[in-house]
């Protein structure tokens, strides 16, 4: 089994920027993350794979990170 050190955030809405996902998951309040290595957005599939420099924060993530699909630019239902 590979270990990873981030985690897939998948149902992203098209216009959901590489920063705007960064962001929301550095706020450790907001998604329990931590800092950010880096984000890869695959936009055929709305997909983002979010890496922590520190590997342990992605098992503080995956219960709150389900809000982050309600993400607007610039407006709408934004919450960070």
């Amino acid at each position: 089994m590979k270990v990873t050190d981030g985690i897939l955030v998948q149902g992203l809405e098209a216009d959901t920027s590489r920063d705007m996902i960064e962001l929301y998951f550095e706020n450790q309040r907001k998604s329990g993350g931590g800092p950010v290595n880096e984000v890869e957005v695959n936009e055929e599939e709305n997909t983002a794979f979010v890496s922590f420099e520190d590997w342990q924060s992605k098992y503080n993530t995956p219960q709150r990170h389900q809000n982050f699909y309600w993400i607007k630019k610039g407006g709408g239902n934004n919450i960070l």
